[in-house]
């Protein structure tokens, strides 16, 4: 049987040790570095009146990443595979049709591949700003991640649980306006 050591716990006194920046860079370093990664999260979004909630699974190993939704029960099992095209557009891949996410090349921007575009922030940029913040009674580190894309402003918020450096929570703004939430249940890095 192989074993598997988590990224958390082995990171774990690197992370107690650090501090401000520090924080951030170890942090992204444990989501660069990592494996895997499985987790349960739900997205809830707003668009106009419109207010949806979807619960997903999420698995990602090396390179590839698979969403199962779990909620609503009409959706239930679907499984999609999330491929990122040349111009950084995320393709959902679902039994051999592919069809492109809510924002045609912006990834990260869709209930399905918003986890994945926290994820892929948390380990491949840094942060506009960062601050100390709560979420839920957790101590966090609140980080600010922004771009603009078409001429329209994109910033996602992400709290991350400051012992761990799991993702607890993640808002989502396009020009300003909340168009999505992210809540995670449960995170595993391996």
């Amino acid at each position: 049987m192989k074993r598997t050591t988590s990224l958390l716990l082995a990171l774990l006194p690197l992370l107690c040790a650090c501090g401000g920046g520090d924080d951030v860079r170890a942090f992204s370093t444990l989501y660069r570095e990592a494996q895997g990664i499985t987790a349960t999260a739900t997205v809830n979004t707003l668009i106009g009146d419109v207010a949806m909630s979807f619960t997903f699974e999420y698995r990602k190993a090396g390179e590839e990443a698979i969403v199962a939704i779990q909620a609503p029960e009409a959706l239930r099992g679907i499984n999609a595979k999330l491929l990122e095209g040349a111009d950084g557009a995320v393709f959902i891949d679902y039994q051999g049709a592919s069809v492109e996410t809510l924002l045609p090349g912006i990834p990260g921007f869709s209930p399905a591949d918003a986890l994945h575009g926290v994820i892929d922030d948390l380990a491949l940029s840094l942060p506009e700003a960062e601050s100390a913040d709560a979420w839920g009674g957790i101590d966090c580190l609140r980080l600010t991640f922004g771009s603009e894309a078409d001429g329209v402003r994109l910033m996602k918020q992400v709290w991350l649980n400051r012992e761990n450096g799991a993702v607890c929570h993640a808002q989502f703004f396009v020009d300003e306006q909340l168009c999505m939430s992210l809540e995670v249940t449960a995170l595993t890095l391996f």
